[in-house]
């Protein structure tokens, strides 16, 4: 089993308390799916990690039942996490990150009931092809690449 780690993380200007439905979170999250995806692993892990503007920090990491593979999962699982902090203060950094990466996907009678799977992975190879990011989420649109 690799227990490596993959996840990016975001500088947020301006500073803001409210994280709920932030874009930036799920940019996070489709960048460490992409990462994850192309590497070929699952993850049974997910990791959250805010900085704020006075220079306190949170963090909180757990491991999940079923590997996650598709940026919805690890969205769904870092916002779980980050409603977790009692912090009402200005976040100044906010970093997702995932770990005990397993190999392929784990998730057999899960992935051949849902095409989710199918649609993470042709999104993959379109902004592959084309650039990252031509394909995106709704929640994402605006933001700057």
């Amino acid at each position: 089993m690799v227990t490596e780690e993959l996840g990016p993380w975001y500088r947020i200007a301006p500073a803001s308390p409210k994280l709920a439905k932030n874009p930036l979170l799920m940019k996070l999250c489709e960048k460490t799916g992409r990462r994850l995806r192309r590497a070929r692993f699952s993850a049974k892990g997910v990791h959250v990690a805010c900085v704020y503007t006075d220079l306190s920090y949170w963090h909180i990491g757990r491991k999940v039942d079923v590997p996650v593979f598709t940026t919805r999962d690890i969205y769904t699982k870092a916002m779980r996490l980050l409603n977790l902090s009692g912090y009402k203060k200005p976040v100044r950094n906010l970093a997702v990150s995932v770990y005990n990466l397993v190999p392929g996907n784990d998730e057999q009678l899960e992935m051949f009931s849902s095409p989710i799977y199918d649609v993470s992975e042709a999104m993959d190879q379109v902004n592959d092809r084309w650039s990252e990011f031509v394909v995106t989420l709704a929640l994402m649109m605006g933001l700057d690449r």
